[in-house]
């Protein structure tokens, strides 16, 4: 009884396998690269052209600001787009943390602090000394 049982469910199982294969087979290419973001949902926002990753970012010296604008204007990739909800000098503000939070968005810091309230708010901020 005990290994017709699992005969059975070796069975059901490879049939389960069969049909996700089938389903798989059957999507459009967009529908497979939402399924494959969708796990990163927290991260990132889906529009009708693909996965977005929105970032608040930053940074202590006009100079840094500079070279970041620069680096994301030559950022190309097919599999996600990139939306700078904002890029400014200074330390983190509760503006900054208001904007995070409305375009859910992850906050990223160079050479600058952080708030208090930041941590508290849950919102993820990634900080960093080096670029």
């Amino acid at each position: 009884e005990e290994v017709e049982r699992r005969r059975q469910e070796r069975m059901r199982k490879a049939e389960d396998s069969k049909a996700e294969t089938e389903r798989r087979k059957a999507m459009t290419r967009k529908e497979k690269r939402k399924e494959r973001w969708a796990s990163r949902e927290k991260d990132v926002t889906w529009h009708a052209d693909g996965p977005v990753f929105s970032v608040v970012i930053k940074v202590d010296v006009l100079g840094t600001k500079q070279a970041f604008e620069k680096m994301i204007s030559e950022l190309d990739t097919p599999l996600v787009s990139l939306d700078v909800v904002r890029c400014a000098v200074g330390p983190i503000t509760e503006e900054d943390l208001e904007q995070a939070k409305v375009s859910r968005a992850q906050v990223i810091a160079f050479n600058v602090h952080s708030l208090k309230q930041a941590s508290t708010a849950g919102l993820p901020i990634h900080r960093f000394d080096v670029i």
